[in-house]
């Protein structure tokens, strides 16, 4: 339709183009129409215009019935397309369905089996660790009742060393042994003398001396004894509990007083000089009990009226342990003296050697001009008389060894 209105158009158009020609044709001459002419081409674009528009109502009238037609065909394909589609969509969904509830099934029983399996596995491996915990909390209660055994035991082996310490004889005794460890630890047996009378005359007796280089035909000692006042000690721990100031300086004092008697009696029964240092050791065999002494300025006091030194375990190893280097030191420069005494003489006899050496050079050197000699004159000698006996043979004709003689 549109191509036909567009072909009707354009005839139009033509017809219109073509009546103006011819007029302009037919006068030419003439500056203007005449309204006979004017009236005549609206007359005739009147009817055009009629035409067209009947042609145009008619042909919308053709086209409207047959859009309607068209609407009408596709409603009824949509409404076809739209059951077919219905009817294969309620059969999808009864596939999807049917599969759903298949594979719901199927989910169902796997679940079921996977269920089982878990808790088999679960029952099992509970009652695995169950067994083990079971087994482990037994073998630990077995533990503790072992360790509430040892316990027992150690508390009545602290009971029974508290018995042991509250002896006076005993804590000396363990003191005694304690310094013996770190003698023992620290120095060689030869170095130190254990229960030795340090005085001339003496029945008293130290714990421990060691013994010191002295004048070169004898040794001096340097006496050392352990004190261990316990009790005393607990009487400070005790009153430093009760916040007690006067209580903990009355402990002191009489910690200190026990102190001051046991370095007295280290003086007069052990310092006897020259046979001795003019100082000696005493031993407190726990560092609290040392810490006390130094907080109360026993360690200056001692030593300015006593002459002896105050030492804990810590301090009395590195006492040793100086005392140990001290010694090295004398032991290089005895070493060292007869090492230099050895040295003299091997100079001396390397003197000697030199000598010898030179002489025997000298002989040496006859003894090659001799030789020289007859390695000279002999060998002249000898080689003549082999040339002679060479000609000898040529004379006689000797045959080798690869010739045979003539018959």
């Amino acid at each position: 339709m549109d191509i036909t209105l567009l072909i009707l158009t354009i005839m139009n158009a033509i017809l219109l183009i073509s009546v103006v020609l011819v007029l302009l044709v037919k006068k030419p001459n003439q500056d203007h129409l005449k309204k006979s002419d004017l009236t005549m081409v609206t007359d005739f674009l009147d009817k055009t215009l009629q035409m067209n528009q009947t042609y145009t109502q008619q042909n919308l009238e053709a086209f409207r019935q047959q859009l309607t037609q068209s609407i009408s065909v596709s409603q009824e394909a949509a409404n076809h397309l739209r059951l077919e589609m219905g009817k294969q969509l309620d059969t999808v969904r009864e596939t999807l369905i049917a599969s759903l509830d298949r594979l719901q099934k199927d989910n169902g029983e796997k679940l079921d089996k996977m269920r089982e399996t878990v808790d088999e596995k679960l029952n099992k491996t509970l009652e695995e660790r169950l067994t083990q915990k079971f087994q482990l909390i037994s073998a630990q209660f077995e533990t503790v009742q072992k360790g509430f055994g040892e316990m027992q035991g150690l508390v009545s082996g602290v009971d029974e060393l508290k018995r042991a310490l509250s002896n006076v004889k005993t804590r000396g005794i363990m003191g005694e042994i304690q310094l013996g460890r770190i003698l023992e630890e620290i120095l060689s047996p030869d170095m130190y003398l254990k229960e030795v009378s340090t005085r001339p005359g003496s029945h008293d007796r130290v714990e421990f001396a060691i013994k010191l280089p002295g004048d070169g035909q004898r040794s001096i000692f340097l006496p050392i004894d352990s004190k261990f006042p316990l009790e005393d000690y607990y009487a400070v721990l005790a009153a430093y509990d009760t916040n007690d100031l006067k209580q903990v300086d009355a402990a002191l004092k009489v910690l200190e007083g026990k102190i001051e008697r046991f370095a007295s009696d280290i003086e007069a029964k052990y310092i006897e000089v020259p046979y001795t240092t003019n100082f000696a050791v005493l031993f407190l065999p726990i560092e609290g009990l040392y810490a006390e002494a130094i907080r109360r300025g026993l360690v200056e006091k001692l030593q300015t009226k006593y002459k002896v030194v105050l030492a804990g375990p810590t301090t009395m190893s590195a006492l040793l342990n100086s005392l140990q280097i001290g010694f090295k030191t004398l032991a290089i420069q005895k070493k060292s003296q007869e090492v230099w005494q050895v040295l003299s003489n091997a100079r001396n006899e390397f003197d000697k050697f030199a000598d010898v050496l030179a002489k025997t050079q000298e002989k040496i050197q006859s003894a090659g001009n001799e030789l020289d000699k007859l390695i000279g004159t002999r060998t002249r000698m000898i080689q003549s008389k082999l040339k002679n006996l060479d000609q000898l043979g040529e004379q006689l004709a000797i045959p080798t060894e690869n010739e045979e003689p003539e018959e």
